[in-house]
């Protein structure tokens, strides 16, 4: 990931596009999900994709033009989206795929955070935070 001037550093606002890709991705891997599951699952999926759009809809709020600081991104530490499962998926299995997912995002964020600085840095934990919330929400779920 590199900024628009061919440098490995990314701007906040670069930064934030890729996160919202990140969830909009995220949604429709859950919105595809749900044509494979049934039952609980099917439901799960789909508050799962309602939270991912709420993500998305929430960095896209995010006023960051004004935030001049920049990252140095670490190559090793890409997000990664597991693909769509064959067949019908058991509701534990589903929460512990989404478990991973947020904590994927979370552990993103918290990389991207210790480079950078300001109000940039600041906007990471709260990201942090975010995904941190949902991983909790999906791990009350456990035993379901």
């Amino acid at each position: 990931m590199t900024s628009s001037d061919g440098s490995a550093y990314l701007t906040c606002a670069e930064f934030v596009q890729i996160a919202i890709v990140f969830e909009q991705e995220s949604a429709e891997f859950f919105r595809r999900l749900q044509g494979v599951t049934s039952g609980s699952a099917r439901q799960l999926a789909a508050l799962l994709e309602k939270q991912e759009v709420a993500h998305e809809n929430a960095l896209r709020k995010l006023d960051v033009a004004g935030i001049r600081d920049m990252i140095q991104f670490a190559p090793e530490k890409p997000v990664t989206i597991p693909g769509l499962p064959d067949g019908d998926l058991p509701l534990s299995d589903l929460i512990e795929l989404g478990i991973e997912r947020e904590r994927a995002a979370k552990n993103t964020y918290q990389n991207a955070a210790r480079f950078a600085s300001g109000a940039f840095k600041n906007l990471l934990e709260g990201l942090v935070r975010f995904e941190e919330e949902h991983e909790q929400k999906l791990i009350s779920m456990r035993g379901m």
